[in-house]
């Protein structure tokens, strides 16, 4: 079992899983891209179930939008 922690921003996520000696933590902070976090069915439910593809997409990441540049001041 693995538990995934995203932050609002989705930019930075947090994987814990057990492993035979103890506990282990990833931490990934995407620069330029955002992570597609699955949003759970209704507004109450806190946690979704994922299987092995979509996590593994999950961790991959998708590339944001270029940036608008702000207004031309003269």
């Amino acid at each position: 079992m693995v538990f995934v922690f995203a932050s609002r921003r989705s930019d930075r996520v947090k994987v814990l899983w057990w492993d035979r000696n103890g506990y282990c933590l990833m931490y990934k902070r995407l620069h330029r891209a955002l992570f597609r976090v699955p949003v759970a069915g209704e507004p109450s439910q806190r946690s979704v179930v994922v299987d092995t593809k979509s996590f593994a997409e999950l961790l991959r990441g998708v590339e944001r939008a270029p940036r608008r540049e702000g207004r031309n001041r003269s």
